[in-house]
This record gives structure tokens, C-alpha cells and sequence, in this order.
């Protein structure tokens, strides 16, 4: 892995920020991002064997296969030394499936926290799937599908957590400030 250089993901339960917090590391570190769902979209327009297949599935509400989201990724990543890779592992069998990443930052919230945010976010944003039904039901998916994700690239020894309760410019701080300290990042950058 070592010629490759940074593939980088952000891990976090829903409402965490990982969004945000991704623009801005992409944005302090000049990373290209690349979206899985515009990934697919992009494959889609293109009306390949490959680009049917995906819209089928993403048509009828189901997960695109994992063997051609990895073969999609990987082609991208031969064009790109510095990424974030943003919607990125959703289970542990991904993780594992796609040995491409390098580095994972955890933006670990905790259940209240990430609740008030995302019932905030529905009054101001107007959005009906922030409710609590289905932040209940959001929260424990992360819990059963993500955190092992967690505890996969914590043994691989490329994981670090910063704490994400705090407001957004907080928590950009931490990061930040890990990032910038952080001994494996920094080398990764720098392929």
C-alpha cells in the first residue's frame, strides 16, 4: 500500500458531521473526494452492461454489489494519490472486501447528542426522516453494521477517534489538530 498514498475514509454515526467535517479536512489538504453515490450515478449515465446493472438495483431500493463498488473504486483510486472516499465502508464485509484504505477518522458521538442534533435539523431543515423512529432505527443500523467497521481498522491500526459532541467548529479543531500531529496521516499525505 505504501506507493498508493492517502485513501481516506470518515467514520461516524448519523448526524456526527461527517459530511462537514470531510469538506474541510478536503478542503485543508487539497483531497480529491469521491462520492459513492455519485460514483454510481456517473457509472449509470454512461449506459454500460456495468451502469445498467447498478441503476437496476438503485431503481428497485437494493445495494449496489459490493464486487462492482470495489471494481469502480479501485479504478478510480489509479487516478488519484490523495482521496476521501466519502459513504464509504457500510459493513464490515466492505471493509474487508476493499483493502484499499489507509487511513479512517472515527467522529464518535454519543446517542443524546447525536438525537437533539438530528431533531434540530428537522425543525430547521423541514426533513421527515429525522424523527425520532427513525433515528432510533439509524442509530442502531451504525451500531450493528458500522461499529464493527470501527473495530476493524482500529486492529488494523489505521483508525483514530476524535470526539464529536461539540459544536461543528470544535469538533474541526480536534481534527485538525490530530491530523496535523498525527505521524501516519501526515506520511500518507506526503506520497
Amino acid at each position: 500500500m505504501g506507493e498508493k498514498g492517502l485513501r481516506m475514509v470518515v467514520i461516524g454515526p448519523p448526524g456526527a458531521g461527517k459530511d462537514t467535517q470531510a469538506g474541510f479536512i478536503c478542503k485543508r489538504y487539497k483531497l480529491k473526494m469521491l462520492s459513492v453515490g455519485g460514483i454510481l450515478r456517473e457509472e449509470v449515465s454512461k449506459r454500460s452492461r456495468i451502469g445498467r446493472m447498478i441503476k437496476k438495483d438503485m431503481e428497485s431500493g437494493n445495494l449496489v454489489d459490493d464486487k462492482i463498488l470495489n471494481m469502480i473504486l479501485k479504478k478510480k483510486l489509479k487516478k488519484e494519490s490523495r482521496i476521501l472516499i466519502d459513504g464509504f465502508p457500510r459493513d464490515l464485509s466492505q471493509a474487508m472486501d476493499f483493502g484499499e484504505i489507509s487511513y479512517a477518522l472515527y467522529i464518535a458521538c454519543n446517542k443524546t447528542n447525536i438525537m437533539k442534533r438530528l431533531l434540530r435539523r428537522a425543525r430547521i431543515e423541514k426533513r421527515k426522516d429525522d424523527n425520532r423512529k427513525v433515528i432510533n432505527h439509524r442509530w442502531r443500523v451504525f451500531t450493528e453494521e458500522t461499529i464493527p467497521v470501527v473495530e476493524y481498522y482500529r486492529k488494523k491500526g489505521i483508525l483514530r477517534e476524535i470526539d464529536g459532541n461539540g459544536s461543528v467548529e470544535e469538533v474541526n479543531e480536534l481534527a485538525m489538530d490530530l491530523l496535523g500531529q498525527d505521524g501516519l496521516f501526515q506520511r500518507l499525505i506526503k506520497r
